[in-house]
């Protein structure tokens, strides 16, 4: 499976092993033809044998097979932050505003890629359910697998906005926890929100939109699981034991239009849906949305075509 661009971002230069271990059975072959000294043959035989001791990861296939062990950024020596946003094709906007958002506020390196479902192949087989309103409804639980279970990385929803550095969400990883979400107690009523799409009350609502995932500890997350799974089991975490998750400070999933805002509010999620939609211009904090977009377009500066002026000569 040809491995997607946005997943490449997520890659180390090493080699998957089936292939370095191709390799060194190569240069075998031509050290045995010019006959190299016996203590470098003996060398470079230590150094095929270290290089096929590390297969892909034996539960993975596609394009996690090959994505290396999260990085350590040299800036501060530890894991550097990896994001994943929930792409639907209805949100390429909000998206990109989300992702330079993000940037912008970082004071570390962070990694971000797109969970598209043309870039699952057939990895993500689950038929479109009549109650999902995005297209990653459900792919979303592939984030360990992409990450290949190894390291942390975060899930966070297209529809939101981040106002606060990203090194202090991942400051608060606690490895005693599978997931750390926010835990909203969310009521509403069956009905319709952005677009005419589906709005369903059930319990631990929106917990699923901004997940810390502990990636060696969701294993459970399959695709084989993920793609039969019913909705509820994945979204209210049944998949883990209620002490294995852990919580996230309100203000990194702040929900607009459902919930105050505060001064505080570190990711803005317009959950009713944004002002990139044309039935959702009026939506609260619509503004700092926009103010993000249009922070976004720098327009070169034009230098003024019009003569400079002739001075008179002195006399």
């Amino acid at each position: 499976m040809t491995i997607p661009a946005t997943l490449q971002t997520l890659q180390s230069t090493v080699k998957p092993a089936s292939t370095q271990h191709g390799s060194a059975q190569q240069d075998s072959a031509q050290r045995g033809s010019v006959q190299h000294g016996l203590a470098q043959h003996d060398s470079l035989q230590q150094s095929s044998l270290q290089q096929s001791s590390t297969p892909p990861h034996p539960a993975l296939t596609g394009p996690a097979a090959s994505l290396a062990p999260s990085p350590r950024g040299p800036l501060t020596g530890r894991e550097t932050p990896r994001v994943f946003i929930g792409y639907d094709p209805r949100e390429d906007v909000a998206v990109n505003v989300l992702t330079d958002s993000i940037q912008a506020h970082a004071s570390t390196p962070v990694q971000i890629a797109q969970v598209r479902l043309s870039q699952l192949g057939n990895v993500y087989q689950r038929q479109h359910h009549p109650l999902q309103s995005t297209a990653f409804s459900f792919s979303r639980f592939l984030v360990p697998w992409l990450a290949g279970y190894d390291g942390w990385a975060l899930f966070i929803d297209a529809d939101m906005l981040c106002q606060g550095d990203l090194a202090e969400l991942w400051a608060l990883r606690d490895e005693t926890k599978a997931v750390q979400v926010v835990k909203h107690q969310q009521q509403c009523e069956q009905g319709h929100k952005f677009q005419g799409m589906p709005q369903s009350p059930y319990g631990r609502k929106n917990w699923s939109s901004v997940v810390l995932f502990n990636c060696s500890r969701c294993r459970r997350l399959t695709p084989e699981y993920v793609n039969t799974a019913s909705g509820l089991e994945l979204h209210q975490f049944r998949w883990l034991a209620d002490e294995a998750i852990g919580d996230l400070p309100p203000e990194w999933n702040v929900l607009v239009g459902v919930q105050p805002v505060p001064a505080s509010a570190r990711i803005l999620h317009y959950t009713l849906g944004g002002p990139w939609f044309d039935d959702c211009q009026t939506m609260p904090q619509s503004e700092r949305w926009q103010a993000a977009r249009a922070a976004m377009n720098h327009p070169l500066s034009v230098p003024d075509p019009s003569p400079a002026p002739l001075h008179a000569s002195s006399s």
